[in-house]
């Protein structure tokens, strides 16, 4: 019951904000069964809210720039705004696809002498978020057309004598077609386009924002500052609503994972003594000094390089592990005058995390100079 309430109450906030404009202005409202109407309108004086706008009114085209930077797009968007808005028409661009070097996007030229709006919509957009890529919209209930989308696109076109069918329509943009979807009464009209508003992304619909010219009075300041004021209180109880849910939510899985967090805890512990413990020794290990001469040659090879395995093998050490680049290992271990006859005994491989290598060499020691530890008392 108060779920019906809801619904009847949004449906008669859309008809206030919601206006059309096709063969001629109409007002949306509801008949006697509570379902969406249109209804001819002879206000064109007021601004509306919002303004679907049939297809026969604009020209639609998709563009394609060698632009993959956001603020650079935006200017040159900008640039062709001031060109049309010299010609005294209205386009609306919206960027439906961003890539690193090159974008897409949409853009609606409307008719000059379109009702004032504060948003104005084409109904292919919205009509098009109703359908999946490949299924198309015979929209015969006024002034006959196409519509469909392709990859996050809008695709749509008015009924002619040379496109006359949706395989000719779909061969034009070269897209498939999987379904057709025939649009025939007001009330099938309507129904697209309503879920069509509920389906686009509103941060779309910042891109159709047109503020109109010397529309600002009193009378209008009120009666959308009473409409901003009503969507932000419903707006301020959903999210206290939301919150507390939340909350109680969030403190129900607490004391679900009570067992499961103290787990965690006692692991946490374990980690920070094992931790400390390996500090210690480490400190411990370096103030010793290093017995073979085969860590001196590999000491700088554990900033890069993972080492799983150090053997000799016939006169010669051999490495096994892995690095971002084999060939920066083997070329670490060469950098050692030691070193003799270093070479890759396999080729490397690719592997998650790096490249695994098998690098063996022959250490020449014969220079190095021993110098035994006396103390302090065996000198004297």
């Amino acid at each position: 019951m108060i779920n019906n309430k809801i619904k009847l109450l949004f449906k008669k906030w859309l008809c206030k904000v919601v206006a059309f404009y096709t063969d001629q202005p109409y007002e949306l409202v509801l008949n006697e069964h509570h379902q969406f109407a249109l209804k001819p309108s002879s206000d064109t004086q007021s601004t509306k809210w919002l303004l679907v706008v049939g297809r026969q009114h604009y020209n639609e085209q998709l563009n394609t720039y060698p632009i993959g930077n956001k603020k650079e797009l935006n200017k040159l968007l900008e640039i062709e705004q001031k060109s049309t808005d010299k010609q005294q028409a209205t386009t609306q661009s919206l960027v439906t696809v961003m890539g690193a070097e090159q974008s897409q996007v949409m853009q609606w030229q409307f008719a000059k002498d379109l009702p004032k709006a504060w948003f104005t919509l084409p109904e292919s957009l919205l009509m098009s978020q109703t359908v999946n890529d490949g299924e198309v919209i015979v929209n015969t209930y006024h002034n006959a057309s196409f519509i469909t989308k392709h990859q996050k696109n809008v695709c749509s076109s008015l009924i002619s004598k040379i496109i006359n069918s949706p395989e000719r329509f779909t061969s034009m943009f070269g897209i498939p077609l999987s379904k057709v979807i025939n649009i025939k009464t007001q009330q099938e009209y309507l129904e697209r386009v309503i879920n069509g508003l509920h389906f686009v992304p509103k941060q779309n619909l910042q891109a159709f924002l047109n503020i109109p010219v010397n529309m600002f009075n009193k009378q209008l300041a009120l009666r959308y500052g009473a409409i901003f004021a009503g969507l932000f209180v419903v707006y301020g109880l959903l999210t206290s609503g939301y919150l507390v849910f939340k909350t109680h939510q969030l403190e129900s899985q607490l004391d679900a994972n009570k067992a499961t967090v103290n787990k965690a805890l006692n692991t946490l512990n374990v980690y920070m003594t094992s931790r400390d413990a390996l500090l210690q020794r480490q400190q411990m290990l370096q103030q010793l000094p290093i017995t073979s001469p085969v860590f001196l040659v590999i000491s700088d090879l554990f900033n890069s390089a993972e080492l799983s395995s150090i053997s000799w093998q016939e006169g010669r050490f051999v490495l096994r592990g892995k690095a971002n680049k084999a060939t920066d290992a083997l070329a670490t271990v060469m950098q050692d005058s030691r070193v003799e006859d270093a070479k890759f005994d396999y080729p490397s491989r690719k592997e998650r995390g790096g490249e695994s290598f098998v690098i063996s060499f022959v250490l020449n020691t014969g220079n190095d100079q021993v110098i035994p530890a006396v103390s302090e008392q065996g000198a004297q």
